[in-house]
């Protein structure tokens, strides 16, 4: 099948009509999909609860997405029942290793583990990489590949020219794989636009601030300080 014709080839493009990076905007449409068909339709699935385990559930950003929908309180408690079973059995088998003259050095190591309890929270910490997690790099690298593949595209060029740019980590991301001169000066110059364009309107942003121009009123640039967090950082 062409490249063109593929599914992401158009989701890069519907989502660099969207507000910030589109790399973000396909991210969180990947993991609110993938938790989406998790919990309405696979969640007795033997092995995506064995791996939710295994995972001792998912991470941070992608746990707190579960309960963002009607109709989930019952598959989330399942699923997270699921994980505290897990981490249940693991306290069963706990052992403290006793280890005199060590008390010292774990007041003042950080936090790593005492050497008394490391295994214990070596085996309390994720065996296997959260799926939701996973699942976006897998997507991200397809739509890094859609974007860099077809860049000279006139569709694909004109869509990412009206775009606001990747945030900077999905540039560096795009950068470390572009492999064509050609497509990395374009990506590059586009970029540099993107964020030049940025630029000006923080300046603009900070200028009306000063209390003799607050008359003037804001215009695109009122939200700019939100947007360069995004670009800057990546989108919430």
């Amino acid at each position: 099948m062409n490249k063109k014709t593929t599914m992401t080839y158009f989701d890069v493009i519907e989502a660099c009509g969207e507000a910030g990076c589109p790399l973000c905007r396909i991210n969180r449409r990947t993991s609110e999909s993938y938790i989406d068909s998790i919990l309405y339709e696979m969640v007795n699935d033997p092995k995506v609860r064995s791996d939710f385990a295994a995972a001792r559930g998912y991470c941070n950003r992608h746990a707190w997405m579960m309960p963002q929908g009607n109709g989930r309180s019952l598959n989330v408690a399942l699923m997270q029942k699921t994980a505290l079973a897990a981490a249940l059995e693991v306290l069963d088998k706990a052992n403290y290793h006793h280890t005199p003259g060590h008390r010292l050095r774990r007041m003042f190591s950080g936090t790593a583990p005492s050497p008394a309890t490391r295994e214990l929270v070596a085996a309390l910490e994720p065996q296997i990489d959260c799926a939701v997690c996973q699942r976006e790099i897998e997507m991200q690298f397809l739509a890094l590949n859609a974007l860099l593949d077809h860049l000279h595209d006139p569709d694909m060029l004109h869509a990412f020219e009206q775009s606001s740019g990747l945030c900077l980590p999905h540039f560096r991301a795009a950068l470390s794989v572009v492999r064509d001169e050609g497509i990395y000066s374009q990506l590059v110059k586009l970029q540099r636009t993107h964020l030049e364009r940025l630029r000006d309107e923080l300046a603009e942003f900070i200028r009306k601030n000063d209390y003799q121009h607050a008359g003037e009123g804001f215009g695109a640039e009122g939200n700019s300080w939100l947007r360069a967090i995004g670009i800057v950082s990546g989108e919430k």
